[in-house]
């Protein structure tokens, strides 16, 4: 595919181009309407060709069509969006862990119920808030269905953080599995 710069790609490419003619690589991803083509999104690579003494004398550019890439990254962001609004839409703690039991996801009841923010939300932070009583039941219990894989459903007393008070929760959580079967 042949494409042509016009001169708003130009100006935007330039600096680039300055910075390969100085001596350093340099990157960037460009949108711009290609003829007969529709809008597409460039990946260019500049690189430096230096001589024995280190003097610039020419440079390879290497241009990829990632405009595929950019759409999917987009339709992500979107997706992730639409799930976060439809967590944070609902009355219930929602939390999800990564296949290590690593927290990664908590949505805003979390936030509003514990007083936490994203920051401080962590493994350890979150297991203040169950009552000692109930904790080493829960948190054996929870280890054990992560092991094996199998659901998790129990009731915990969980502190609120403004008031200190201890609310009964009915816990669950289903293992989502890969496409080996791991957890």
């Amino acid at each position: 595919m042949e494409v042509g710069l016009d001169a708003a790609a130009y100006f935007i490419v330039q600096p680039y181009v300055d910075a390969v003619l100085a001596g350093r690589r340099a990157e960037l991803e460009l949108e711009f309407a290609v003829p007969n083509k529709g809008t597409r999104w460039i990946r260019a690579v500049y690189q430096p060709q230096q001589n024995e003494i280190g003097d610039v004398v020419g440079f390879v550019a290497v241009l990829e069509d990632v405009t595929q890439r950019v759409h999917a990254e987009a339709e992500l962001k979107r997706s992730e969006a639409r799930f976060r609004q439809l967590a944070d839409a609902l009355p219930q703690i929602i939390w999800m862990t990564d296949a290590a039991g690593k927290l990664d996801f908590h949505n805003a009841r979390w936030f509003d119920y514990t007083g936490l923010d994203e920051n401080t939300a962590t493994h350890e932070n979150n297991n203040r808030f169950l009552h000692p009583e109930d904790e080493a039941r829960i948190l054996s219990s929870w280890q054990t269905a992560f092991e094996t894989g199998r659901p998790f459903e129990h009731e915990a007393r969980i502190r609120h953080g403004a008031t200190g008070q201890y609310r009964w929760f009915l816990c669950r959580a289903v293992p989502v599995f890969d496409d080996a079967g791991k957890v």
